[in-house]
Formats: structure tokens, C-alpha cells, sequence
């Protein structure tokens, strides 16, 4: 495809019509510092060193019996704010479990941003068919989410509100009910509502309504 002795791509990516949102003669899409293309194809993420891996393996066992792991290459903050979301209660787990085990990449940063009225979003792309999803990119603002969780009124509707004022939720559970949010996204049906102008927010304002009151509910009943 690429010729470098003169610096010319030589045909369109094979994968164009599986990416009609990138230009035809794309390279790593547009990103050309921190990423590259497999066999001149798909743009995945890398490491430092230029190597793509996988965040958690949910297949692992571990010598203990209990299944899943991090990769080594994970992050201090991925490790965190995952295991927080997996273990605040049965819909935190649900959410960790279709993020971990989702048949497309998805991809989770967490930005030093404040994007006003934004937490997080959920950018789900989907194949010119609209019946699959091709990747989705999640992206949680965290100093948003700092003053969420110091100023819960300000960002969130009255009952949630209530659960987390009232209950001291840390900015990591707040972190991890965002996260859970934003996974609630990633899905054909959620995607075609939000394209459709329908109310694509409902659903995952209902989980993480759910993951703040198991939250709660979980430190009540750690208390003496």
C-alpha cells in the first residue's frame, strides 16, 4: 500500500468501506505520532514501546481459582477505576463485564479535562450495515467528575444527589458510576436510539443511578 522510497500510498485501505468516517487514504487515522496500523489496516493503540495490548483478560485463571487480570502494561488509573467499577455491586460488575468482554475495541481514557456540562462520553461507531459496532471510544473528564463529587447538586438529578451526599461517596465511586454510564452507551440499540434523536440517555442514567445506590448500600453495610 505504502511505497517509502517516494512517500506515496499506492491504493485506498482495504478496510474503507468498514470506515466510511476515515478518509480512504487515512494512515493510522490521522495519528501518526502515537499509533500504526496493522498489515497497513486498522489503527489499534500502543505502548511506549509500540505494542497494542489488552487492558484486562476476563479468561485468565488465576492460581487461586478466580478468573480475569490486568494486563502488566495497565495503568495505575485503569486498575483503580476498574476495579472500582467492578466491585461496587451487581450492575457495576454487569458493566465491567460487557467492557471486558465486548466483541469490538473499546477504548477508555481518562482526560485531565473539564468540558462543562460533560462527565464522560461514549463515541460508538458503527459498520455501514448499523448492526454492528466497529469501536467505541470512552472518554471520562475527570475534573469534571472532581467537582461532581464535591458539588453532586450541581450535576446531578436529586435522587442521585441524595444517595451521594448522604452516603459519602468518594470521587472514586463517583468515577466508577460515570464509567458505568458511559459503558451503558455501548450498545447497537443505544447508538441507533441516540441517531434516531430518541432519548439515548435514559438507559444509562438508570445504571448509574443503580451503581450509586449499591454503592450506598455497601458502605451502609460496612458500618458498625
Amino acid at each position: 500500500m505504502h511505497d517509502p522510497a517516494i512517500g506515496r500510498f499506492m491504493q485506498i485501505d482495504p478496510l474503507a468501506e468498514d470506515y466510511v468516517y476515515n478518509g480512504t487514504y487515512n494512515f493510522a487515522e490521522n495519528r501518526v505520532i502515537d499509533g500504526f496500523e496493522l498489515e497497513g489496516l486498522e489503527w489499534v493503540d500502543v505502548d511506549e514501546d509500540g505494542e497494542k495490548y489488552t487492558v484486562y483478560d476476563p479468561n485468565f485463571e488465576n492460581e487461586d481459582g478466580t478468573m480475569g487480570k490486568y494486563h502488566d502494561k495497565a495503568t495505575d488509573e485503569q486498575k483503580k477505576y476498574g476495579d472500582a467499577l467492578k466491585g461496587s455491586g451487581e450492575m457495576g460488575a454487569k458493566m465491567f463485564g460487557n467492557l471486558v468482554k465486548a466483541d469490538h475495541e473499546v477504548v477508555v481514557n481518562f482526560l485531565d479535562l473539564d468540558v462543562g456540562s460533560l462527565l464522560g462520553i461514549a463515541d460508538v461507531t458503527l459498520d455501514e450495515s448499523g448492526e454492528k459496532i466497529i469501536k467505541t471510544t470512552i472518554d471520562i473528564f475527570m475534573k469534571g467528575v472532581e467537582d461532581a463529587a464535591k458539588n453532586p447538586d450541581d450535576w446531578f438529578y436529586s435522587k442521585d444527589t441524595k444517595v451521594i451526599t448522604e452516603n459519602n461517596l468518594t470521587l472514586t465511586d463517583v468515577v466508577a458510576s460515570v464509567l458505568g454510564h458511559e459503558i451503558g452507551h455501548d450498545t447497537v440499540t443505544n447508538e441507533k436510539t441516540r441517531i434516531s434523536g430518541g432519548d439515548h440517555e435514559r438507559g444509562p442514567r438508570a445504571i448509574q443511578s443503580k451503581i450509586l445506590e449499591e454503592l450506598a448500600q455497601k458502605k451502609k453495610s460496612k458500618t458498625p
